[in-house]
């Protein structure tokens, strides 16, 4: 063979690769509007669905708005200018996504597929590991939280279906036994995991919660415990009229109970050395007392060479003589000052700009409220609470710029009076990777006694819950719970966003929430020691875009992987060609379920192997290259066009063959 028709046979492959390059890179021209709009459908009957939320994110991250989709399950967003958009969350009680996070662009419709989703819950005997299968209407299971309640009864099957929300997460259900055979609980599922254990009841403590008028308290949180095990609680909730009836199970202690009754506003209460089926009330003198909340502390710096600390309470103060009162505790130079009266918010003056630590005790309710509080001069602290808390538990809330925070001690979680403090932090690295998942702020949440020593330290803090809120954009369904994101804490913030921090296990975990608002989640856990926390997220996603998951975003995880990123112009193609082609009929639908659950292994293979990437960037650019092109023209032409090519190429490599052999 002459040495011109060898170059004619390896030019011929040459442009069959070049034909997909090209192809794949002409891509439709810039869209001129400026309306994001498109269809969330049914999976299986390929009708819209009404009343999903779409939230959607432009390319910095920045949230372009959420709107819901009408009785045809179409919607539109009006967004301020072109580019590239990603759909960062689509939800709806009752359904599980389908179509992964996407990146979408003004004047292009999408399509969105949903499939209805209900869930079995099973009840089990603890004990004989039996079915529960209580007669009608007698056992009831609540989704925590829901808004509107799920709820429902179980069946003849020991189950109940409920619709929990569809993103993959971890859930708290309480199940009440209105036949009282088995102990009331509440216990923590995921989707993977919907068998709950429920204990036989071997008696009850009950009794009555009220205020130190003799009113009653409805919604009060009443636990028993033993002593020496202070997280083991058996729970039970006033009702309207403030009776309780708390389940004890089987082989649990016969004496020598504590019951602690807590409710927000109110100072907790205890009752020592109590037996089954005996009545602990909190009445008269063991009545609930009313409690004056610090509600907010905020520093700021008017640059005279001062700290003014901002503080708020609940009950409002009044300025009355007393009301607030300051100490230091710590400090080198400076002195507090509480200011005169003029608004309902007091302020304390601190005549140096140092490190210092407050005690400050409030009065507005009757009963007095000492907390401490702490300043560090190198963090700025956007706000902060702190509240008093005792063996009986409470919960200090702090909602300051769009976010809660929530630390709440159980019952039994110390074993002396002490304080929980609350301080919001803004972030000063914001490329930190164990931050990232945290949205503007960190958190340094304290539990000291009223003389600021570390109950972490002296080793009277047994156990707190902490919820913390993350950044939707960052943080996908299921990231935690897989690994893929993950709480750290600190004891300072220099070494949090340095990375010298520890991480808490997801065994830890008690409840994760994926819906939020659309832009913030939380994830709710519990821990025995306190520092700065800060969220880790985003796992393989690319932080800059926040959409996808498992092995690289957006769905498309094999080829993100390859091409090493979810805005790749070869891997939108891709994305585009799914969208258009592929979710359009059930059997394209069917192929992209199953690639959804088979390919992120292979895509976190890919990830970490560059032959791997370099391999599968080659044999992707076919692919890519009759997407383009069928996403230009359309499939028949398309498939046409390609089996001429295929065959150009069966001919040339048997050529190829005959003339090596």
């Amino acid at each position: 063979m002459s040495f011109n028709r060898k170059k004619t046979l390896f030019l011929r492959v040459g442009i069959l690769f070049l034909f997909s390059l090209i192809f794949a890179v002409n891509q439709v021209s810039a869209d001129t509007s400026y309306v994001i709009s498109g269809s969330v459908k049914d999976i299986a009957s390929d009708k819209g669905i009404q009343g999903v939320t779409v939230t959607i994110h432009d390319e910095n991250g920045a949230n372009a708005g959420s709107v819901s989709t009408d009785n045809s399950g179409t919607f539109s967003l009006t967004v301020s200018s072109s580019g590239d958009y990603t759909i960062t969350n689509v939800a709806k009680i009752g359904y599980e996504l389908e179509s992964p996070p996407m990146i979408v662009s003004p004047g292009t419709p999408v399509n969105i597929y949903m499939s209805y989703l209900v869930n079995p819950i099973t009840l089990k005997d603890a004990l004989t590991g039996a079915l529960i299968t209580n007669p009608p209407n007698q056992m009831l299971v609540t989704l925590q939280d829901s808004s509107p309640t799920l709820s429902g009864y179980i069946n003849a099957n020991g189950q109940v279906q409920l619709n929990i929300p569809s993103v993959f997460g971890t859930y708290i259900f309480n199940i009440v036994d209105v036949s009282s055979n088995y102990v009331s609980s509440t216990v923590t599922l995921t989707q993977t995991n919907l068998t709950a254990n429920l204990q036989p009841k071997a008696g009850i403590i009950n009794g009555t919660v009220q205020d130190t008028t003799g009113a009653a308290l409805n919604m009060a949180d009443v636990a028993a415990f033993q002593p020496a095990m202070p997280t083991t609680h058996y729970m039970a909730q006033t009702d309207g009229t403030g009776s309780y009836t708390i389940g004890i199970p089987v082989g649990a202690a016969q004496t020598g109970y504590t019951v602690a009754a807590n409710k927000d506003g109110y100072i907790s209460g205890k009752i020592t050395n109590v037996n089954i089926g005996a009545a602990a009330n909190f009445t008269g003198v063991n009545g609930l007392g009313k409690l004056t909340k610090i509600v907010n502390v905020v520093p700021s710096l008017p640059g005279n060479g001062t700290v003014v600390v901002s503080v708020d309470a609940s009950p409002t103060f009044t300025g009355t003589v007393g009301e607030l009162t300051v100490a230091k505790l710590f400090g080198v130079t400076g002195t507090p000052t509480v200011q005169a009266f003029t608004t309902a918010t007091r302020t304390i003056v601190y005549n140096a700009v140092e490190d210092f630590t407050l005690q400050i005790t409030a009065i507005t309710s009757g009963n007095s409220s000492t907390v401490v509080y702490d300043y560090k001069a190198n963090v700025t602290v956007t706000g902060g609470t702190a509240n008093p808390v005792n063996e009986a538990g409470g919960t200090t809330t702090l909602r300051n710029n769009s976010q809660s925070v929530v630390a709440q001690i159980p019952a039994g979680g110390i074993d002396t009076n002490g304080v929980v403090a609350i301080q919001q932090i803004t972030k000063s690295n914001t490329k930190a990777t164990t931050t990232k998942g945290s949205p503007n702020y960190l958190y340094d949440i304290k539990v000291t006694d009223v003389t600021g020593n570390s109950l972490t330290t002296t080793g009277n803090l047994k156990k707190i819950i902490i919820t913390l809120p993350f950044d939707l954009t960052i943080i996908n369904p299921g990231d935690f719970e897989a690994g893929n994101s993950v709480i750290y804490h600190a004891s300072t913030l220099s070494a949090l966003e340095a990375g010298n921090a520890s991480a808490v296990p997801v065994s830890q975990i008690i409840k994760t929430n994926y819906v939020g608002d659309g832009s913030v989640g939380s994830v709710q856990f519990w821990v025995t020691s306190l520092s700065i926390f800060g969220i880790g997220g985003g796992g393989s996603s690319p932080v800059t875009g926040g959409a996808g998951g498992g092995g690289g975003g957006g769905g498309c995880f094999i080829a993100t992987a390859a091409f090493g990123s979810y805005f790749n112009p070869f891997v939108k193609v891709l994305r585009d060609f799914r969208d258009t082609f592929l979710m359009a009929n059930g059997s394209g639908r069917a192929f992209v379920k199953w690639y959804y659950r088979a390919s992120p292994p292979i895509a976190n293979f890919i990830a970490t192997s560059k032959f791997a990437k370099g391999s599968v960037r080659i044999m992707l650019l076919p692919v890519v290259g009759f997407s383009a092109l069928a996403l230009q023209i359309g499939m028949f032409w398309s498939n046409l066009l390609m089996f001429i090519v295929i065959g150009t190429f069966i001919i040339t490599v048997r050529k190829l063959y005959a003339y090596a052999k």
